[in-house]
């Protein structure tokens, strides 16, 4: 794992994987950021906004991170901070990076997430697009499908034509599922909502 390599070569006591009285408080506050980022983008989806998959990215990329922080044995404030700066300095924003040591913690026989490695591979080219520079761009919704296609007629950065952009909403859906059920994720709202009936 490239996150265990890295610790090692931290100064001070190194953190272990386990479980610390801080575990679950940072795994809360990232796992629910990431919630957010996730569930803005399918209300950016429906109103066929590109911005939906970076929106998608970010999510699924804080809910990797905080999968595998909570893995962890955070104790102290310091422990905290460590782990924090650990994941940010591995992986930043690699979702294959994530994805495959993400994986490596979760696996079990039961658990096949090989299943959504695509959508972790059809994800990653998005954030190229983050500041497109096109002649003619469009969204497609294929209702059927519910793939979504961002077509760059030509990248003017670098004068040639450019390859169409291509996400399955409904695979990115069922992915984002699969690790709130892994994870034991919840929603903020999910809460408010059971406790005003």
């Amino acid at each position: 794992m490239i996150l265990e390599k890295y610790l090692l070569n931290e100064p001070g006591d190194p953190i272990e994987q386990g479980f610390g009285s801080r575990s679950n408080q940072v795994f809360d506050g990232l796992y629910e950021t990431g919630r957010q980022y996730f569930e803005v983008g399918i209300t950016a989806c429906k109103e066929k906004k590109l911005i939906m998959v970076n929106l998608w990215h970010l999510g699924i990329e804080i809910i990797l991170k905080s999968g595998i922080v909570r893995k962890y044995k955070l104790v102290s404030v310091q422990d905290t901070h460590k782990i924090l700066k650990a994941v940010k300095d591995v992986y930043n924003h690699d979702l294959q990076k994530l994805w495959s040591d993400f994986k490596e913690l979760y696996y079990n026989e039961d658990n096949n997430l090989s299943v959504f490695d695509k959508v972790i591979t059809d994800l990653e080219p998005w954030t190229d697009i983050k500041y497109p520079k096109v002649q003619e761009e469009s969204i497609i919704i294929n209702r059927e499908s519910v793939e979504i296609i961002f077509s760059q007629k030509t990248n003017f950065q670098i004068n040639k034509p450019v390859e169409d952009y291509v996400i399955d909403a409904k695979r990115v859906e069922d992915f984002h599922n699969k690790l709130r059920s892994l994870l034991g994720g919840y929603s903020i709202y999910d809460t408010i909502k059971k406790h005003s009936n």
